[in-house]
């Protein structure tokens, strides 16, 4: 969960710059004061910050974030691991916290023998613990990946045409990583040709998670500075908007930050001194959920959390849509988007038939609903150097007035015989029968408006075939993603919870998964989901996406188990998509679980035999997939069949946002 805490107390000496973008192209500065994403580490630490110290460690060599846990990497090479959510986030505290020790894999089985630790840094993405040999030469720098699921190490492939720079001292490794999943490492400082020193910061994209991981190279980012800076590098992070960097021995200031700009040579906005925690200042992290810097201490046992601050966008961060409350109208709603920033490009789409625009002054306005209707709108923004963020607001259209019918009687007397003839036997109303294929949920439950789960940056979900994210509370955990033994689905472990999904045919029997390990749906069918360790009495909400479509909910039984299945709509696009499970976990948190899947035709010519008892049953399973009552759900239009519950019965890869 993101913590966000005041800032109290005065600013240390700070420069007064703050960038601008001239003609040229060339981010400049001038007079102004810098935004405080720009100059956190120039905070009074006592008032501002919270200083921990890890219980039973020491000689620290390395310090990275995935906004979940802390890594310290040891004079051993081995990694501690902390929970950010055992830290007292109160500013100004002094805490001691525990953490686990984990053996890393040097040298097991082919893996890559222990480097020299002394003047290497930690960056985190997709699952990896990013770490380079102890090599400082041009075309000889390795990058290893440590696995966290099992700290297992793997050397990853570098473009050789883009390798990785040559680093400065202290921190010769120079790794960093950035909240849309890239990593990048800096340069150290040469001599420009029209004179001062300039910083390279290349950067890759991750594909794949832990021992699977592979980069790319993505973009260069080309940073100005009078003199040379960091002669003495003691540490590098960014927060995707500026690049932070402090350096040691007698230089004023200490503290520099770059704005970060594609296609534009970076001057500092910021350069200021900061006020020490502590003594020998080396590893800096940033935790991109939370926006604050982590500062570790060398050869220590200590690490210092800045106050925090958001950075806005910028070439690592999206501009994730922010909305006011929804407005009813006769035929849709209207919702002012609150941060509309006119330099980025915006496009909207509505569920439940509805048609969303968006005017110059970032209005949101929904029309062609119906009375009463709920309508989500999925807005998203592009601007080139920046990725592309988006964000979800629901509306209800208002109801129309009843309609008032006047009717006019007279009355007048007459004497009349009237013979009023015997009733007759009425004739018996039509009978409906549901369709036969069960047609696609895309409605909450009355009452209910579930969303899907999006990761720290506000992306959805997107994981490779055969992997899977898990979130718990919105922050990436640790989990396990493994075929079932007979390869036609995935079952999810984690901390306390069992997960099993697949995708049925015709026959009711699950599909196979796809040859790269997806999960294989078609259209009209049925995605089928079971699970364990849920609170019970609680729904499981069920999402497709890349545009998300919501499916339905299966409710967890007593024993906090659940099995059911939710119908595959007919109306999407076939191809790769995401299947998102979201639940709550005994202690009240929201676990979500995305896999990803392929969307294929349906393979029969006959798609009515989908909903025949002999299509829906589950053929080899201890407990009936679908009931007798849950067939007469079906049929009834709930859209989700909930079979008897099971008696029986954390940090994920974050899907990685290429740039450009």
């Amino acid at each position: 969960m993101a913590v966000v805490f005041v800032v109290v107390g005065m600013l240390a000496a700070t420069s007064g710059v703050v960038a601008r973008a001239d003609e040229s192209g060339e981010v400049g500065v001038s007079d102004g004061s810098p935004p405080l994403a720009a100059r956190l580490l120039a905070e009074p630490y006592e008032s501002t910050g919270i200083r921990v110290a890890i219980e039973g460690f020491g000689n620290m060599r390395g310090l990275a974030t995935d906004s979940v846990n802390v890594y310290a990497l040891n004079a051993s090479g081995n990694i501690m691991v902390v929970p950010l959510s055992s830290v007292d986030m109160t500013p100004g505290g002094s805490v001691t916290v525990a953490g686990t020790m984990h053996t890393v894999g040097w040298g097991v089985d082919g893996a890559p023998s222990a480097p020299n630790l002394s003047k290497l840094s930690l960056s985190y993405s997709a699952g990896c613990l990013f770490i380079t040999n102890d090599s400082n030469t041009l075309g000889q720098i390795r990058l290893y990946c440590i696995d966290v699921s099992d700290f297992s190490v793997t050397e990853l492939a570098v473009p050789g045409d883009k390798p990785l720079p040559v680093g400065n001292y202290y921190v010769e490794s120079s790794l960093i990583d950035f909240p849309d999943g890239r990593i990048g490492k800096v340069s150290r400082y040469e001599a420009a040709s029209g004179g001062g020193y300039e910083s390279v910061l290349r950067t890759y994209t991750v594909s794949g998670s832990g021992a699977g991981a592979t980069i790319a190279w993505s973009q260069d980012y080309v940073m100005s500075d009078p003199d040379n800076f960091a002669v003495d590098e003691h540490g590098i992070a960014t927060d995707g908007t500026y690049l932070y960097r402090i350096q040691w021995r007698d230089y004023n200031p200490n503290t520099k930050a770059w704005q970060l700009a594609s296609g534009a040579i970076g001057q500092p906005v910021y350069a200021g001194n900061y006020t020490m925690p502590f003594g020998n200042m080396h590893f800096l992290s940033h935790n991109h959920a939370a926006n604050y810097y982590l500062v570790g201490h060398w050869d220590d046992r200590n690490f210092f959390i800045t106050a925090a601050a958001d950075p806005g966008p910028g070439p690592g961060n999206a501009l994730a849509p922010e909305f006011a409350a929804a407005s009813p109208t006769a035929d849709g709603y209207t919702v002012q988007i609150t941060n509309y920033d006119a330099a980025f490009s915006w496009s909207a789409s509505a569920s439940a038939g509805g048609t969303a625009t968006i005017d110059g002054s970032g209005l949101l306005t929904v029309t062609g609903l119906g009375s009463n209707v709920s309508s989500t709108a999925m807005v998203t923004t592009t601007r080139t150097g920046f990725p592309d963020g988006s964000g979800e607001v629901t509306g209800t259209s208002s109801e129309a007035p009843p309609t008032t019918t006047t009717t006019t009687t007279t009355t007048t007397t007459t004497t009349t015989t009237s013979t009023v003839p015997p009733p007759t036997t009425s004739e018996p109303a039509p009978t409906t029968t549901a369709p036969t294929t069960a047609a696609p949920a895309t409605t909450a439950p009355s009452g209910t408006t579930p969303v899907p789960v999006r990761t720290p940056d506000g992306a959805l979900p997107a994981p490779a075939a055969g992997q899977g994210l898990l979130m718990v509370d919105g922050q990436p955990v640790a989990v396990t993603v493994t075929p079932n033994a007979a390869g036609d689905a995935l079952e999810v472990s984690g901390d306390g919870f069992t997960m099993t999904i697949a995708g049925t045919g015709a026959d009711g029997n699950p599909l196979p998964l796809t040859a790269d390990g997806a999960i294989r749906l078609e259209a009209g069918r049925f995605a089928r989901i079971q699970g364990t360790g849920f609170e019970p009495g609680t729904p499981v909400h069920v999402w497709l996406f890349s545009d998300p479509r919501y499916l339905g909910q299966i409710t967890v039984g007593n024993d906090g188990a659940f099995d059911g299945q939710v119908p595959v709509p007919t109306d999407v696009e076939l191809g790769r998509h995401t299947l998102q499970a979201n639940g709550t976990t005994a202690d009240g948190n929201e676990r979500s679980v995305s896999l990803a899947v392929v969307l294929e035709a349906d393979a029969q010519t006959a798609p009515a035999e989908a909903a025949s008892p002999t299509a829906l049953a589950f053929t080899g399973a201890a407990n009936p997939w679908i009931t007798a009552l849950g067939l007469v759900l079906l049929v009834a239009g709930v859209g989700v069949v909930t079979a008897q519950q099971v008696a029986a019965g954390s940090r994920g890869s974050a899907a990685s946002a290429a740039d450009n």
